[in-house]
């Protein structure tokens, strides 16, 4: 953003001035902290645009700990997703809440019986273990407490699967006493065989 001269406010035919200039010098410190204070407070209006005096307020109104590398977005997610929760709530507003935290296209979401089960897309969402714990906060404050809440973590991942089969098959003959060739012959003959099969399994990245 271009600074802003205090000069530039006064009429073309004043600036020329050395007077007019001294003058608007010796101010314009003043009223550039001025300026700049007038664009935090409509920045900290918002949750996306809250700058480190904003977060610091907010975190204290919540009792929220920050940790010493989160980042200003971190820390901007972490105080809208506590000031959404809201009771009491449906499902629907959940799925609502989950959405605006993670992105549509992010998360899934099933509850079945008791079980409330959270996967989360790591390969789309920055610093997904720190959000995937403050979702966990927030979800462990709103749910019931006959709900058993579960977390998945969905990667995407590429490589081959190797998968092997082995069959054996014996088969066991009996020779009872006869005459061969003038001779008698009595025991047992034994065939065996091995099929083995080896298949590869290509899985390639998923573009979902």
């Amino acid at each position: 953003m271009k600074e802003r001269k205090l000069i530039d406010y006064l009429p073309p035919a004043v600036r020329q001035y050395a007077e007019y200039q001294g003058i608007t010098a010796a101010q314009q410190p003043e009223f550039s902290r001025a300026w700049a204070g007038a664009a935090a407070l409509r920045a900290n209006q918002f949750f996306d645009t809250l700058d480190e005096t904003g977060l610091r307020r907010w975190e204290r109104m919540m009792q929220i700990t920050p940790r010493g590398t989160d980042s200003l977005e971190t820390r901007r997610a972490r105080v809208e997703a506590r000031f959404s929760l809201q009771r009491p709530y449906t499902l629907p507003w959940l799925l609502l809440w989950l959405a605006e935290t993670f992105g549509p296209e992010n998360f899934s979401f099933d509850l079945t019986d008791y079980t409330a089960a959270l996967a989360l897309d790591y390969d789309a969402l920055p610093d997904a273990d720190r959000r995937a714990e403050d979702a966990r906060a927030s979800l462990a404050a709103i749910l019931p407490e006959n709900l058993l809440l579960e977390l998945e973590a969905r990667r995407q991942t590429e490589g081959v699967l190797s998968v092997g089969a082995l069959a054996q098959q014996s088969l066991t003959l009996e020779v009872w006493p006869r005459v061969v060739t003038r001779r008698e012959s009595t025991g047992t003959a034994l065939s065996a065989a091995i099929l083995e099969t080896h298949q590869t399994l290509d899985i390639p990245p998923n573009d979902s």
